[in-house]
């Protein structure tokens, strides 16, 4: 089973994540080393890149995985989508829309651009 939590930064994405029993993964895992936080906007690519791929090998080992991330826009689902086909297991989607602090400091102008942006589910 593939579990893929969309939502803008505040909304409760990694608090959802953690009430399922799976692998949890999410691109801001990229950036934590020796347990802290250390956002590098340059690697954001490499950051996506590399939850894609530890999702696929979890997938592959048959393993039950939760991704949150923003998600903001469809293409950005469809990799996972591809991914979940491939190995033949259930995907679905949920929408976190809850109110909390903004862990990651994200500028005020930033969230703004990101709520901009979001497309909604068909």
């Amino acid at each position: 089973m593939l579990l893929l939590i969309r939502g803008l930064p505040g909304s409760g994405k990694t608090t959802l994540a953690k009430r399922y029993n799976c692998l949890h993964l999410e691109a801001d895992m990229y950036f934590i080393k020796n347990s802290q936080y250390n956002f590098d906007n340059h690697q954001l690519q490499n950051a996506h890149q590399w939850c894609l791929l530890q999702t696929e090998i979890a997938l592959k080992n048959n393993m039950d995985v939760v991704v949150s991330n923003t998600f903001t826009q469809l293409w950005e689902l469809e990799r996972y989508f591809k991914l979940a086909n491939h190995y033949n297991v259930k995907y679905q989607i949920i929408e976190a829309k809850g109110t909390y602090p903004n862990n990651h400091n994200i500028p005020e102008n930033k969230l703004t651009q990101l709520k901009a942006k979001w497309q909604s589910l068909p």
